[in-house]
């Protein structure tokens, strides 16, 4: 688990079918959220098991546009699917990543392929940082892309979850605090096994990070957490920390937003469009180590920028706020 799926992007389809007739199609994978699912017109396709060429993208797209004609837009919440029909069709696509923001991965490179005849063809482009926005305009030449957020459940995420003995038990009578820190996508995994080193009387909960060898003795690592028990462990912990390499949106720090949590993580390019040193400890040249220490010894500074971050959630990340961003790019595509 990298987030919830209270967080990933196909979350905005729930709070867009209050204004909108929304159909969502998407493959067939593992078990289906009730929950999640609950009120919402959802299509499911075979698709291949691997993604490796991105052939599973690919035949959503190509049975997007297949189905295109019933409808007045398409959004492709993802840039490959919105390929085949934006060829024919108005279709508004969401960018989250680059090969431009991860240049080592080359599996990015081969996506950035297809995304330049996407970034052409769309009707409009929605990017979830202005960092991207940025990249779009200087290196594609696409001049009306615009930055959107992403959002976050505030109802499913928020500080008063009843978690009574969790930490106690979690810290097993022989740790002093309780840092939770989740995800692999550009987290930096050397830093995070540093910190956890220098702070042997501090428990480090890591979700979602295979692959860690010679794990410190303060350290645990999850995986296949569910929901309720990631909501848990969010509340539990007194900060959360995800050292970045590199960032757009990032939905785990919009859950520890969400969940009133103190934030250590880098000020840099889209992480700042998220958070700024207000609601979070901004770690800046590497400096973890002081905004760590500085965290852990300043109880009433930590819980007020914890109260901040939760703010910002609520005013400006709420996934009904950002359906209603997304509404007026519909508005102007099909106008």
């Amino acid at each position: 688990m990298h987030h919830s799926k209270y967080t990933a992007y196909i979350r905005i389809a729930h709070y867009l079918s209050k204004m909108h007739d929304v159909d969502i199609l998407t493959w067939k994978m593992g078990k289906i959220d009730e929950e999640v699912d609950r009120g919402l017109n959802v299509h499911r396709i075979y698709t291949p098991p691997t993604d490796v060429l991105l052939e599973r993208r690919l035949m959503i797209s190509l049975a997007g546009y297949l189905r295109a004609k019933n409808y007045d837009a398409v959004h492709a919440l993802h840039s490959i699917p919105g390929f085949f029909p934006g060829f024919r069709y108005p279709t508004v696509v969401t960018v989250h990543i680059t090969r431009d923001i991860d240049p080592s991965n080359i599996w990015l490179h081969y996506k950035t392929l297809l995304q330049k005849i996407i970034f052409k063809k769309a009707s409009s482009i929605i990017c979830v940082s202005t960092n991207l926005v940025e990249i779009l305009k200087e290196k594609y030449n696409v001049s009306d892309a615009v930055y959107i957020p992403l959002g976050i459940d505030i109802h499913h995420f928020h500080p008063k979850i009843n978690v009574k003995g969790l930490k106690e038990h979690l810290l097993e009578g022989k740790y002093d605090n309780l840092v939770l820190s989740i995800g692999i996508h550009g987290t930096k995994i050397d830093t995070l096994l540093e910190l956890a080193k220098r702070n042997p009387r501090t428990k480090f909960m890591v979700i979602g990070i295979p692959g860690i060898q010679q794990l410190p003795q303060n350290m645990k690592l999850l995986f296949g957490v569910s929901e309720e028990d990631l909501r848990r462990y969010y509340a539990a912990a007194d900060l959360f920390f995800r050292p970045l390499r590199f960032a757009t949106a990032n939905c785990t720090i919009l859950e520890a937003m969400a969940m009133g949590k103190p934030i250590i993580t880098d000020g840099i390019p889209g992480v700042l469009d998220y958070l700024n040193d207000d609601s979070a400890y901004l770690a800046r040249r590497g400096n973890y180590i002081e905004q760590f220490e500085r965290a852990i010894n300043d109880e009433n500074e930590r819980k007020n920028k914890a109260q901040i971050a939760r703010r910002r959630a609520e005013k400006e990340f709420a996934w009904e706020i950002v359906a209603n961003k997304v509404t007026e790019v519909y508005e102007n595509v099909v106008k």
